[in-house]
């Protein structure tokens, strides 16, 4: 039985929960929603143990899979591949940092009272839910093969692909499993270890 969420992932997923009702607040205000790729959300990005020469491994979205992460993860599960929350790892200094980062970065000068305060609300609560996470022990850097990586991202795009009507996903979590999986087959030919990590 594969862990089904790491220590990063519960961040991610905490903080994604905290933070919905702000953004929906700032949608409605001076600051408009983004264009895909610059929006305030988390995104899957690929950790190459080492670098590989001439190629970037960083040049992935990654957002579009961060709001379907459990549903494709059920779906590994259903068609008998290992979840990709069981193939995310991070360094532990710089999940250290994250532990203290301010999960609100927008200057909400001008914003509405009622905007700031909620806001600040759920910088508190997230600060409160990473001191939680921090008591606990912080697991060790992992790495993984990157043929591992490629059968479940080749998996959810066949199954994905051939259950459109069943499967409700936005197009844009194809497409970044499609540069997931560019990165893994790059990593593949080179024999480099990998893991998943989250960009917030």
């Amino acid at each position: 039985m594969y862990r089904r969420c790491t220590t990063i992932t519960k961040i991610r997923s905490a903080q994604q929960d905290l933070l919905a009702p702000v953004e929906g607040s700032l949608a409605c205000t001076a600051i408009q929603p983004a264009t895909r790729g610059t929006e305030m959300s988390t995104a899957l990005f690929v950790v190459l143990q080492r670098e590989i020469e001439g190629f970037d491994a960083s040049n992935t979205n990654g957002q579009a899979i961060s709001p379907h992460f459990e549903t494709l993860d059920e779906i590994c599960e259903e068609i008998g591949l290992r979840p990709l929350s069981s193939l995310t790892s991070m360094n532990p200094d710089e999940l250290a940092d994250l532990l203290g980062n301010d999960p609100l970065e927008e200057d909400l000068t001008g914003l509405p009272e009622e905007v700031q305060q909620a806001a600040g609300e759920v910088t508190r609560a997230v600060f409160d839910a990473n001191a939680e996470i921090a008591e606990h022990s912080v697991p060790a850097e992992e790495w993984f093969s990157p043929t591992e990586g490629l059968t479940v991202i080749r998996g959810l795009q066949a199954h994905i692909s051939t259950h459109r009507k069943s499967v409700s996903l936005s197009p844009e979590v194809l497409e970044d499993l499609a540069e997931l999986e560019q990165v893994l087959a790059t990593a593949a030919e080179y024999g480099v270890p990998f893991h998943f990590s989250w960009d917030f």
